[in-house]
Formats: structure tokens, C-alpha cells, sequence
């Protein structure tokens, strides 16, 4: 996805970038390559594509990461997640991902079921 299909799907959802600061939308897309196997076996199967709603766990875990609110959190991943999906970090991006966020991870995911790897 290019950069104009960002700010498309950023025009489609007017409350995203009140709420979310271009750091947030970074973050929120660098949370989701770290999460992507973890969102790709939801429903008891891999999935290739996003999906139309995240599981309990990491929609929450977005918002006390993020500090938005639930719609925010519902509009971010309706906004975001096809330009977060196929972003392809290397390993070493991912690893390095990964490190950026621990403190996310140890502080909100882990109570949620939610590791990096």
C-alpha cells in the first residue's frame, strides 16, 4: 500500500486522526506486524488477509497500548489494518519491533494472553 492509500483510508475515517497522532498510526501498525501470527490463527485457523475484527485480547491490548478509546480502536483496525497487514518488515525489523515494544508486551499483553512471539 502506498503512502495516498493511507491518507484515502485516513480521509474514510475522520475521528482516526484526531484521536491518533502519526506516532499512534505508527505504532498501531508496528503492533500489528509484531501480533500478525497471532491475529492470523484467530478461529481455530490461519488466515492470509485481515480479518473484520480482532479478538477480544488484542483489541484491548491496542487500546491501553495506544490509549484510545473502543471505537477508536475499532476504527483504527478498519482504517489501518490492510496498510498494516502488508507492510513485510524483515526478520531483523520484526526482532527489532519486537525490542521496541517489550515494555507493551510485559506491561499489557502478557495479563491478555499476549506475547511477541
Amino acid at each position: 500500500m502506498k503512502f495516498s492509500d493511507l491518507a484515502k483510508a485516513l480521509e474514510q475515517y475522520p475521528a482516526l486522526p484526531l484521536a491518533l497522532d502519526l506516532h499512534g498510526i505508527l505504532k498501531f501498525t508496528d503492533l500489528v506486524q509484531c501480533l500478525k501470527p497471532t491475529i492470523a490463527l484467530q478461529e481455530a485457523s490461519y488466515h492470509t488477509k485481515p480479518l473484520e475484527s480482532l479478538t477480544a485480547s488484542v483489541h484491548e491490548f491496542f487500546k491501553v497500548c495506544l490509549n484510545i478509546t473502543d471505537d477508536i480502536a475499532k476504527i483504527a483496525w478498519s482504517a489501518l489494518c490492510i496498510f498494516a497487514w502488508d507492510s513485510k518488515p524483515t526478520k531483523a525489523g520484526l526482532v527489532g519491533l519486537q525490542h521496541k515494544y517489550i515494555g507493551d508486551f510485559m506491561e499489557h499483553g502478557l495479563s491478555r494472553g499476549i506475547s511477541t512471539c
